[in-house]
């Protein structure tokens, strides 16, 4: 594959519900694009009075890190993005989006409410994990 294809057209889109799957897809896409070690550890904050080789070398992370979130922003949909569009880093993306996996995952170890319950009971087939993440996810 060219490296300048357009490989945005064939990425999955992170609706809430395939969480699991999309981060493998980001993984690969960032490794692929050689940002992975920046949306793992971040951008180091630039020291006071920077040397000119300092600059530099913090603007192409600074870039990669804008490059990574470009991917990120492709594969969102509109509820989740809403959830993170005022992330200034790929890192802060990735923290916000764990956080949010981990309060679902607190939600499903805690009894449900009986309105939860009953509402189950009316949908039938519908999967518990879904409704709450999609309850989490819209609001």
């Amino acid at each position: 594959m060219n490296s300048n294809e357009n490989i945005s057209a064939h990425l999955l889109v992170l609706d809430g519900k395939n969480s699991d799957k999309w981060v493998k897809q980001m993984k690969v896409i960032f490794g692929f694009r050689d940002v992975l070690e920046i949306v793992n550890n971040g951008v180091e904050v630039l020291p006071t009075n920077p040397t000119d080789v300092q600059r530099i070398a913090h603007k192409e992370v600074k870039k990669k890190d804008c490059k990574a979130l470009f991917y990120i922003h492709q594969c969102m949909d509109n509820k989740v993005f809403e959830k993170i569009a005022d992330a200034e880093s790929s890192k802060e993306v990735c923290n916000t989006l764990t956080t949010r996996k981990l309060q679902i995952a607190t939600l499903l170890l805690r009894p449900l409410p009986c309105n939860y319950l009953k509402m189950n009971i009316c949908n039938g087939c519908c999967d518990c994990l879904e409704q709450l993440s999609q309850l989490f996810f819209v609001k």
